[in-house]
Parts: structure tokens; C-alpha cells; sequence
């Protein structure tokens, strides 16, 4: 169960990155407004990421930054800049996709 957890968690960071400032339209679409908005609902929900904290899958670092990451996307959808062409654009996005990328070499270093 919590393996399982943590393998969406991880598949939701690779969603995200600034990987995605080449990839075609529907490509984000489909990775950020699909794949990665259920995953930072689901995956970084706090009480999930505590659970692979505890459980030693991740540590205090990743964990605070796994936050950040939900709660800046949070506010892109409260802000209206959940879209594609504010993701191509907006500095907000960019900090939100470096983010994800710190997270996946924090990850690969622990």
C-alpha cells in the first residue's frame, strides 16, 4: 500500500518538469492538466506525504518542498493560471515545474 503510494507520487513529480517547455501542446495538457492535478490532489496531499515520511520513503527536506509544490498549484488555480498558455508564459509556472525538478534530484540523492 504505501509502495504503492509512494510510485504515484513519484509518477505525479514526472509529470512535471521544465522538460515540459519543449513538449507539444496536447503532451502538457494531458502530463499537467491531467495526470499531474489528480497527483498533486491525491499524491502531495499532506497527510499522504507525512505517511511516506514516517515510513522513511522521503525525508523532512522533500516533504516540505513536496507542500510548496501543491500549495503553489494550488494558488495557480485559484489565481485562473491553470492553462497552457500561462504554463508557457507566467514565471509562477516556471517556479512550479524547477520545483518539481529539485524534488526528483533531492529524491534520487537521498
Amino acid at each position: 500500500m504505501i509502495k504503492h503510494l509512494y510510485q504515484n507520487y513519484i509518477a505525479t513529480l514526472e509529470n512535471c518538469g521544465i522538460y515540459l517547455l519543449n513538449a507539444s501542446d496536447l503532451t502538457i495538457e494531458h502530463q499537467i492538466f491531467e495526470e499531474f492535478d489528480i497527483g498533486i490532489t491525491s499524491f502531495l496531499y499532506p497527510d499522504n506525504l507525512k505517511i511516506l515520511l514516517d515510513e522513511g520513503f522521503i525525508n523532512e527536506t522533500i516533504f516540505q518542498k513536496s507542500v510548496q509544490l501543491r500549495s503553489l498549484c494550488f494558488r495557480l488555480q485559484v489565481d485562473n493560471l491553470w492553462d497552457i498558455l500561462y504554463l508557457k508564459s507566467h514565471a509562477d509556472w516556471k517556479t512550479v515545474m524547477l520545483l518539481s525538478d529539485e524534488i526528483k534530484e533531492l529524491i534520487k540523492a537521498a
